[in-house]
């Protein structure tokens, strides 16, 4: 099985800043644990939240155009784990959130879906190790944060 690394996407706007759909486009959403069914938005549980930096009442689905931008926004390390790959789909609402919703989201490609969004398993990947030169980005009032990529393979 293949995965595409990067992923061109185009857009059908409204005009309250989401889209219908991204008809070449695909999601990605990785888990340490297996999923079955659907999705439903929440507003996630990080320190970036919890701390005011990022958007704390848009109730979403997160996902990324690659998996890449997956393990980046995932901002933890994940050296020697298992993670499952899913592909999301969605009829409803999916937005790009800006910067500032998402201080990281130039570097992740997160992807907000904003209704229930369908699980495909896809396959599993082991992260090797992190790839050694940090991505940085800004947040808050300049405060300065690190991602990084990550080595590794289909399983």
């Amino acid at each position: 099985m293949k995965f595409r690394k990067f992923i061109n996407i185009t857009t059908e706007s409204r005009s309250d800043g989401t889209s219908s759909y991204f008809p070449s486009g695909k999601y990605y959403h990785l888990s340490i644990k297996k999923i079955t069914g659907v999705l439903r938005p929440r507003i996630p549980d990080n320190f970036l939240v919890k701390s005011g930096y990022e958007d704390s009442t848009t109730k979403r689905v997160s996902a990324s155009t690659s998996i890449d931008g997956c393990l980046r926004a995932m901002s933890m390390d994940l050296e020697g784990k298992t993670l499952y790959v899913y592909e999301l789909s969605t009829k409803g609402r999916v937005k790009k959130p800006s910067v500032e919703e998402v201080p990281d989201s130039k570097l992740t490609d997160e992807i907000w879906i904003l209704d229930e969004a369908e699980t495909k398993l896809v396959g599993s990947i082991f992260v090797i190790k992190a790839k050694s030169k940090p991505l940085p980005y800004l947040y808050g009032d300049g405060l300065k944060a690190e991602l990084y990529d990550w080595v590794w393979e289909i399983v």
